[in-house]
């Protein structure tokens, strides 16, 4: 399928990913504000259908999430297999755990950080640095609360955590010292 059709009846509705090319709107009933999951290309996408003037609050949070599946192809497989097998989630209900799924990537990148993996930690630690610093007040809470929360949480180890701490951008660090104070290694 290389196009997806949203049925919208209303005629003040808008699509908030308008710049996916192969969705067409063709307005028929859809209820407000309303978050859905499309096939486009090959992808899974989740747009917001809106009335003027409204937005969904965890727009900012589902837009990160469509970048993390964008921008890792091989962590977009590993939340896939983790909302099918652990959540009985399809992947197109994807919008319905976001929550899980930030908290699933910031696993990822502890266990790279486990593993000495420094440059796909790195890459993800600096990703969400600039997620952090760029976005709205929405976006800041859920990358403290879903990502930065669980960071180096389960790393015994003293040395490879302290080595993980040594890569995370400082901007990172405070939130986490905001949380849990500075770590003792």
């Amino acid at each position: 399928m290389n196009s997806a059709i949203i049925r919208a009846k209303v005629p003040d509705f808008q699509v908030n990913r308008a710049n996916i090319p192969d969705i067409k709107i063709d307005r028929a009933n859809m209820p407000e504000n309303r978050l859905i999951t499309v096939l486009s290309g090959q992808k899974y996408r989740t747009i917001m259908v809106m009335q003027q003037g409204n937005m969904r609050e965890d727009h900012e949070e589902i837009e990160l999430l469509n970048t993390i599946y964008d921008e890792f192809p091989e962590v977009a497989k590993d939340l896939d297999h983790t909302l099918k097998h652990n959540w009985e989630y399809e992947p197109h209900e994807r919008n319905e755990m976001w929550t899980g799924l930030i908290e699933r990537f910031s696993q990822l990148t502890t266990d790279a950080i486990s593993i000495g993996d420094e440059e796909t930690a790195k890459k993800y630690l600096s990703f969400m640095e600039k997620q952090y610093l760029t976005g709205g007040e929405n976006l800041k809470k859920a990358v403290d609360v879903y990502y930065v929360e669980s960071l180096l949480w389960d790393i015994k180890d003293l040395k490879v955590k302290e080595w993980g701490w040594s890569i995370m951008p400082d901007v990172l660090q405070e939130l986490y010292i905001n949380l849990w104070g500075k770590p003792e290694f």
